[in-house]
Order: C-alpha cells, then sequence, then structure tokens
C-alpha cells in the first residue's frame, strides 16, 4: 500500500512538471503522423469553436501531451530529464520551390527589457526556451500561406511530424551574438538613463537588423517579443525534412564576423577575372551561365553549394546574394536586379495585411551584394572582374515604394482591372519575338514609373506562359530593384 501511495505521488509529481521519457515522446507523436488536427483532438478544442490561431498548439500541448496551454517563461516540459520548449509550427510550400518552409516567426518569449540587463545569456529566459525544442509540425491550408476564415478548417490541417531539436555549436554562437546585441543595448539604456520611449524603438529597426537568427516584435511602446526570423525555421524545417545545409570551414556568429570574411575575400580575389577565381578554387563547370557567379562566391567561402540559400547560415539569417555587374563604374549598371518573386495567392487573399505578408520580410531582408565589373558589353562572363562586396537595403522611402507596388497589384488582381497589354511598333503592329510570340505583358507597376521596385515577368522559355491570373497567361512575375536605384545604392556604399 505504502509503495501504491508513493508511486502514485511521483507519477502525480511528474505529471505536475510534465516529464517524459524520449521512449514516451516517440510513442505518442508518430502515432500521430498523418492524422489531421481534427482527429488527433481529444479534448474538445474544435468543439468549442476556437478562435484564436494557437487552436494547432493548443491540439498539441493537450491531446498529445495531455497539459493545459502554458505561459510560463520556463520551458514546457521535461524529457529524461532535460527541458524542452514545445512548439508548434505551421508550414506552407514554397513560392519558389514548392517545398516545406515556416509559414511565419516563431515566437520565442518576452524581451524583458526592464530586467534583461540583469541576465546572462547562460541563464536568460531567452536560451532557456531556446536550448532544447520540441518542435511539432503541421501543413497549414493546404500548404497555401493565405489565411483561412474559420480556425475550425484547422481541424482538416495534417500534422507531419516531430524533432527534438538541439542547436549546433555554431548556432549557439550566432544565438548568443544576437542576445548580446539586445542586451547591451538595453544596458546602455538603463545605465545611461535614456528615455526609454525615444531609445527602445530602434529595437525593431536599427537593432534588428543587426541580428542573424531572430527578430523582436511588435515595436515600442508595445512590450518587444524575441522571435526565430522564418528564414531560420524554414531552415530547421529544411534539415530535418530534407537533411542538413552545408557548413561553412569558418564560423560566422554576426554581420561583422561577414563583413571581415568578406573583406579579406575581397583582399585574396579582387580585381582577378571570374576565370582566374575559378581556377584558385577549383571550380570546373561552365562559366557561361549567370548562375557561376554565385557558385564561385560559395566556393570563395570554403563551400561547394551552387547558391549561398543552400548554406547554413546564409539560410538561416535570410541573406540573399544577388550578382551585380557594372559596366565601367556603378553608375552604369549592366541590368535591373531581378529581387523577388511574386506570391500570388498571398495577394489575392486580402485578409494579409503588408505588415503580415512574405513580400514585406524579402524586402527587408539584407542583399550581398558580389559586384563584378565587365570590360566590354560583347565581353564574355569569364572576363568579368570581382571588385567586392557591399550591402544593399531597402531604404524607408525604397520599402514605401515596394508596399505602393504590391498594394497596386493586388488591387488590380482583385478588382479584375488586369489587363495584358500587347507591345505595338511604330507602324502600329504587334511585336512579334524571336520565337514567334507576339510580345505582351500584364498592367503590373512598370519600371518606367518606378524609382526603386517595379513588376517584370521572367522566364528562360519566352514560348511558354505558365502563370494563370483572372485567365492572363503571362510569365512568372518578379518584383525588381531598379538599375538606377541599385547604381545609387552601390555608389553611396563602401566595400567591405
Amino acid at each position: 500500500m505504502r509503495y501504491a501511495i508513493e508511486k502514485g505521488v511521483r507519477e502525480a509529481a511528474a505529471m505536475a512538471r510534465h516529464d517524459f521519457t524520449n521512449e514516451e515522446i516517440a510513442q505518442r507523436f508518430e502515432s500521430c503522423r498523418g492524422k489531421t488536427l481534427g482527429e488527433i483532438d481529444r479534448t474538445g478544442v474544435f468543439s468549442g469553436k476556437p478562435k484564436n490561431k494557437g487552436v494547432a498548439g493548443d491540439v498539441i500541448e493537450q491531446s498529445i501531451l495531455g497539459y493545459p496551454a502554458d505561459t510560463r517563461q520556463e520551458p514546457d516540459i521535461e524529457i529524461d530529464g532535460i527541458p524542452y520548449e514545445v512548439k508548434t509550427t505551421g508550414l506552407v510550400k514554397s513560392r519558389e520551390d514548392d517545398k516545406l518552409v515556416a509559414k511565419e516567426p516563431m515566437s520565442v518569449t518576452a524581451v524583458s527589457v526592464d530586467r534583461i540587463w540583469r541576465e546572462r545569456f547562460e541563464s536568460s529566459a531567452f536560451w532557456h526556451k531556446l536550448e532544447h525544442l520540441l518542435l511539432a509540425y503541421y501543413l497549414y491550408n493546404n500548404g497555401k500561406n493565405s489565411k483561412v476564415s474559420d480556425t475550425m478548417e484547422y481541424a482538416a490541417f495534417p500534422f507531419l511530424d516531430y524533432e527534438l531539436h538541439e542547436w549546433s555549436e555554431e548556432d549557439r554562437s550566432v544565438l548568443k551574438s544576437d542576445w548580446t546585441l539586445v542586451y547591451d543595448f538595453v544596458e546602455r539604456v538603463h545605465a545611461e538613463g535614456m528615455d526609454p520611449d525615444e531609445e527602445y524603438p530602434k529595437l525593431s529597426h536599427e537593432i534588428n537588423r543587426q541580428l542573424l537568427y531572430t527578430d523582436t516584435s511588435p515595436k515600442w511602446p508595445h512590450s518587444p517579443r524575441w522571435r526565430l526570423k522564418r528564414s531560420t525555421v524554414s531552415a530547421l524545417v529544411r534539415e530535418h525534412f530534407e537533411g542538413g545545409l552545408e557548413e561553412l570551414p569558418s564560423t560566422y556568429a554576426s554581420y561583422r564576423d561577414l563583413e571581415r570574411a568578406c573583406r579579406e575575400l575581397r583582399f585574396q580575389f579582387g580585381e582577378h577575372t571570374v576565370e582566374e577565381i575559378a581556377n584558385a578554387v577549383g571550380y570546373t563547370g561552365s562559366l557561361k551561365s549567370k548562375s557561376v557567379s554565385e557558385a564561385l562566391i560559395v566556393r570563395m567561402f570554403g563551400g561547394t553549394a551552387k547558391k549561398l540559400s543552400k548554406i547554413d547560415v546564409f539560410a538561416k539569417a535570410g541573406i540573399t546574394c544577388k550578382t551585380v555587374v557594372t559596366a565601367g563604374g556603378p553608375a552604369r549598371m549592366a541590368e535591373d536586379t531581378k529581387f523577388l518573386k511574386m506570391d500570388v495567392a498571398e495577394l489575392e487573399d486580402v485578409s494579409i495585411s503588408w505588415d503580415e505578408s512574405s513580400a514585406r520580410e524579402g524586402f527587408e531582408r539584407r542583399v550581398l551584394c558580389a559586384v563584378f565589373s565587365e570590360p566590354s558589353v560583347k565581353a564574355p562572363l569569364r572576363e568579368n572582374v570581382f571588385l567586392g562586396f557591399k550591402w544593399i537595403e531597402l531604404d524607408d522611402q525604397a520599402l514605401d515604394e515596394a508596399r505602393r507596388v504590391w498594394e497596386e497589384s493586388r488591387r488590380l488582381i482583385v478588382s479584375g482591372a488586369l489587363r495584358d497589354v500587347v507591345s505595338f511598333g511604330k507602324d502600329g503592329v504587334p511585336v512579334v519575338n524571336k520565337t514567334g510570340v507576339i510580345r505582351s505583358a500584364p498592367n503590373f507597376p512598370k519600371a518606367r514609373s518606378a524609382r526603386a521596385v517595379f513588376v517584370r515577368g521572367d522566364s528562360l522559355n519566352s514560348t511558354k506562359k505558365p502563370l494563370v491570373i483572372n485567365g492572363i497567361a503571362m510569365y512568372p512575375q518578379y518584383f525588381w530593384l531598379k538599375r538606377s536605384w541599385v547604381a545609387d545604392r552601390l555608389d553611396r556604399s563602401n566595400f567591405m
């Protein structure tokens, strides 16, 4: 009897602490793989007609793990004595390659500006929440990144998988660097007695732009929270479902580390031609395609992938790499810069605001520009000369234009005002491309009326127009940066 009582007490205590073994976690989650959230729901979450988007997390916590929602700053559960934070994450399909990515950033914990300056990273609420993660993945809205009108629709979303995530030492270094940047800023505001209402708005603007894996939201005076960037969570998803991203020989824990590496690479490869660099880094592929420049950049950093997006730190930080070619100087850019693919489903869903859009997130990313100079218009790509690296960021004016272009594109689609405009020559006859296709394009905002951002289609095959919007066939549509604006930004910034 005494043994039974003691066992009952131990089990009750374990339940209060939400204790599990690794085997128990595996059994609970693997039995749910492939089922919908509605099928998993054993506590009546959906019968109560939930009104908040946290319904998926409620189902995971209450029906799989068996405990009510928990709002403490401590991790949610223990697995074999190790504290784990439970995070339920909706996945959608990328507009670029149809692969699974995170629907949104992942909220971590409050920044707590009133006490973070008394913490240390290893004992901070931030690290306690992130050190060990149980990530539960479900497919949102059939993979479409468009809002559902009723949270009851979540019942049809399938649970995909789970993972017990442990950060690498390289990732831990980045997270510590991010936390330290915010800590140093808040500690200085506190120590110097600055006005919080004047200084803390800089968290969401100046400080966020210095962080690799995280950001803070919402904007002051609302209490800011730490978030893992959507790009960071998407990289974790890719690692889990597809295998690991490539890690570079060196660790880059901050933008300062990356900039130092860029300076060293400029010293080593600056003023060298594409062909000379290819020989130096052992690249044996064709030097005719434009994509070779980015592949060479990866090899300069010590990697082997064809794109920086396949490299761990760049993918998690959401750093875009663009190769820009100048024709004798930044003031004479050779061409416009294709920047961001249009997410048509997002534009069609009027419940998604600009602030919530993936387009805004994309436009706010830093762009690492590898600058090359072409000796002449007719010179082959292999003769282009590497000049160095520069950052490009859209300033407030350009971001405002991006918003207006995005909203006008939505208006044209939603209102039915989108038209296919045929190009006519001076003789009044429609212009025909070399492939025999009449030249036409939808009336999205064009370069001629843009300062920085405009819309244009792009395709390797001009005979096919696979994208159809409102019955209009067109090439895949992209947001572009105007070459005169890019040239101006490059002129204003120094090489790293």
